[in-house]
C-alpha cells in the first residue's frame, strides 16, 4: 500500500522577504484546493522535523521565489530534500526574482556557515546536491506571480500551481470581487513594496470573510481614489513608512476628510510613529519637497484636489492620533485571525456610528442646512458615476 501524503503542498519561502506572500498564496490555494497546505507559521510544532515533512508528508514543494529565497539555508534544505525524495517541485517566480547563473548558485552555496552546512549534511544533503537541486529547479517552467497584479491574476497563478501538484485539482469557491461603484468599507494604503501589497490582500480577504462583505482596496494611485474614500462609510488606513512620505496619499485622504467617513488605522511590521517635528514640517511645506508652500491644486484622473499644507498636517494628526490595530504579518493564521477580528469589530462599531451620522446629515439636508458641506460629496459621487 502507498501511504497517502498529508499535505497537498508545502510552501517554501524566505521568511522576511516572502512571509506575507506565502500567507496570501495559502489563502488563494485554500479557496481552490481540496487538500491542506503546509506553511511553517501555522505548524510550529513541526519545525524541528521540517525536512521530514517535505520528504514523507508532502506531495508537492511550491517554491515562492523572491530575491533571497535561494540564499536561505532552510529553503536549500527543503528544495534539496524534495529533489532527492522525488517530491514534485513547482517554482513560482515573483516579480523581483531573476534566475541566477550557475556560477552565482555556486557562490550562494559556498556562503553558508559551517553550522548551516552541518545542518544540511545531518539531513543527508551536501553542497553538491543542493546546487544540482537549484539548477533543476531553475530549469523548470515557472509560474509567474506579480504581487502588484489583480486578485483574478493571482487566482489564475494559484490555479496554475495546483495543476502541477499531484491530485491538486479542486472545486473551491470562487473569489468574489467588489462590484463597480461605492463600497461601504475601504482599505486605503500606498502599495509600497511587494510584501506591503501582500499584507493588503491578506487583510482584504480575512476582513471580507469576517464582515461577510466585499472590501475595496484603494491606493493613492487608484482612479478616483478620493471619490471612493469620500463615499465609504469606514476607511481602514494601513500605515507605512511610504504613506508618511507620499503627498498623494495624504492629499486624497484630506480631500475626503470633511465628509462623515470614519477612520481606523492598521499597522503591520516595523512601522515607527513620527515625532512632533513631522507635523510642523508638513504644515510648513518642508516635508513634501515637490508641493508648493501655499495651497495646491492637483488634477488626478478627472478629480481635482485642492488641499493646503495645513490640511495635510491636520489629516496626519487625525490619522496618527487614532489607536492603531497591530497586525503581526508573520504570525500563525489563528493569531492573524484574532488581530483582524479586532479590526472587524472596530469597523462594525464605526459603521454603526456612520449610519447615525448619515441620518443626521439627511435630516439637515432636508432642512437645507448642509448644502455647502455636501458639495464635495456630490462631486465625488458624480465622479464615481462617470467612472462606472
Amino acid at each position: 500500500l502507498v501511504r497517502r501524503k498529508r499535505y497537498l503542498m508545502f510552501l517554501c519561502h524566505h521568511k522576511s522577504g516572502a512571509g506575507i506572500f506565502a500567507r496570501w498564496f495559502k489563502i488563494l490555494t485554500l479557496r481552490l484546493a481540496d487538500g491542506p497546505v503546509f506553511l511553517d507559521s501555522d505548524y510550529l510544532e513541526d519545525l524541528d522535523s521540517i525536512f521530514h515533512v517535505v520528504r514523507v508528508e508532502t506531495r508537492a514543494l511550491v517554491v515562492l521565489l523572491t530575491g533571497q529565497t535561494l540564499s536561505r539555508m532552510w529553503c536549500a534544505g527543503e528544495i534539496g530534500t524534495a529533489m532527492v525524495s522525488e517530491v514534485t517541485l513547482v517554482p513560482v517566480q515573483s516579480d523581483e526574482f531573476c534566475a541566477p547563473a550557475p556560477s552565482t548558485l555556486t557562490q550562494v552555496v559556498g556562503s553558508w556557515s559551517h553550522s548551516e552546512l552541518a545542518s544540511l549534511i545531518a539531513n543527508g544533503l551536501t553542497p553538491v546536491i543542493v546546487e544540482v537541486a537549484y539548477v533543476r529547479l531553475c530549469g523548470k517552467p515557472m509560474v509567474a506571480f506579480d504581487r502588484f497584479a489583480s486578485v483574478p491574476q493571482h487566482q489564475a497563478a494559484a490555479a496554475a500551481v495546483l495543476a502541477q501538484c499531484r491530485g491538486g485539482g479542486g472545486t473551491g469557491r470562487p473569489w468574489e470581487m467588489t462590484p463597480m461603484g461605492v463600497a461601504r468599507v475601504v482599505l486605503y494604503s500606498t502599495w509600497g513594496d511587494g510584501e506591503g501589497v501582500m499584507l493588503i490582500r491578506v487583510l482584504q480577504a480575512i476582513l471580507g470573510d469576517l464582515l461577510e462583505d466585499n472590501i475595496r482596496v484603494v491606493s493613492c494611485t487608484t482612479e478616483c481614489a478620493s471619490a471612493y474614500l469620500a463615499m465609504a462609510a469606514v476607511v481602514a488606513v494601513v500605515l507605512s513608512h511610504d504613506a508618511l512620505h507620499s503627498w498623494e496619499f495624504a492629499a486624497c485622504l484630506a480631500s475626503a476628510a470633511d465628509q462623515d467617513i470614519e477612520l481606523v488605522t492598521v499597522v503591520g511590521g516595523s512601522f515607527v510613529f513620527p515625532g512632533a517635528d513631522f507635523y510642523k514640517q508638513v504644515a510648513d511645506g518642508c516635508h513634501f519637497s515637490h508641493v508648493p508652500r501655499s495651497s495646491s491644486r492637483v488634477k488626478t484622473v478627472g478629480v481635482e484636489l485642492e488641499v493646503s499644507n495645513s490640511d495635510l498636517a491636520a489629516v496626519f494628526h487625525r490619522l496618527l492620533g487614532i489607536l492603531a490595530i497591530a497586525i503581526t504579518p508573520h504570525a500563525s493564521a489563528s493569531k492573524i485571525g484574532l488581530e483582524v477580528g479586532e479590526l472587524a469589530q472596530r469597523v462594525q462599531s464605526l459603521q454603526k456610528t456612520s449610519r447615525q451620522a448619515l441620518q443626521r446629515n439627511a435630516s439637515a439636508m432636508f432642512f437645507g442646512r448642509s448644502q455647502r458641506k455636501n458639495r464635495r460629496a456630490v462631486h465625488a459621487s458624480s465622479s464615481l458615476m462617470d467612472l462606472v
